[in-house]
Order: structure tokens, then C-alpha cells, then sequence
């Protein structure tokens, strides 16, 4: 096992990458898992009941708004911004259209990724996916 030799941290042990992998690796074959990709994103590893379903729906759907209340405020104040100022309004702007499209399209993927039988959600085929929302 690593230790860490920094006097701050003292001798804390540090899990090295190899062991790392050796546990995903055994955690993979207790769950039993065939696709890796299900595996990176745990949230198709579960069923969800209805009220749960409509929770993270309605939160994504709820930060995809506040995006686009955050573009049409920066818009909107733009010109009471002085002109030396604007570009970072405008900037502001261009983010809001950014994080509105990735939440809008994870909101989308979780309302298309599950299908509702015998009073659970269940992840269908295609694995849902929230990787992309690092890209802003």
C-alpha cells in the first residue's frame, strides 16, 4: 500500500490505480454486469417509481428554465450595462444557451430513456447517459 509523504497529510494510505480497477473489476462481476457502458452510468442500474421519476424530471426540467431565464435576463439588460461591460453580458448569454441545450437534452434522455411497466420506470435498451453535461 502507498503512503502519502506530504507532513500535512501524515501517513495517510493511498489507493493506488491498480487497486482501483481491481475493484471496479470485482464490483462488475458481483452486480453482474455485461455492458460496460450501464456500469459508468449507475442510474440504469435501477428502477425508479413513479413520484422518484418525476423528481429528477422535474428538477432537470426546472434548471433547463432557469437557463433560459438567465439568457432572456442578460439579453434584456445588455444595453443598461455600460459598453465597457456588455461583452461579459454578452458572454453570459452565450453560457445560459449552452447549459439550456445540454440540461434540455438530458431532460429529454431521462424522459425517453425509461419505459413504465408494472409500476416502475425501467431503463430501456439505449443506456441513459448524463456524460456529456462536462462539456461546459
Amino acid at each position: 500500500m502507498l503512503h502519502c509523504a506530504s507532513e500535512n497529510m501524515g501517513n495517510m494510505p493511498l489507493v493506488r490505480a491498480a487497486d482501483n480497477l481491481q475493484i471496479w473489476i470485482s464490483m462488475t462481476k458481483i452486480i453482474k454486469i455485461d455492458n460496460i457502458s450501464t456500469w459508468l452510468n449507475f442510474v440504469n442500474l435501477l428502477t425508479y417509481t413513479p413520484m422518484q421519476h418525476s423528481i429528477v424530471e422535474g428538477f432537470l426540467t426546472l434548471g433547463y428554465a432557469a437557463q433560459a431565464a438567465g439568457l432572456v435576463y442578460f439579453l434584456a439588460t445588455m444595453s443598461n450595462i455600460a459598453p465597457r461591460y456588455r461583452l461579459s453580458s454578452a458572454l453570459s448569454a452565450v453560457v445560459m444557451v449552452s447549459a439550456f441545450l445540454e440540461l434540455w437534452r438530458l431532460a429529454q434522455d431521462w424522459r425517453y430513456g425509461f419505459s413504465f411497466s408494472d409500476g416502475l420506470w425501467r431503463p430501456v435498451n439505449d443506456a441513459f447517459s448524463n456524460g456529456f453535461r462536462y462539456v461546459n
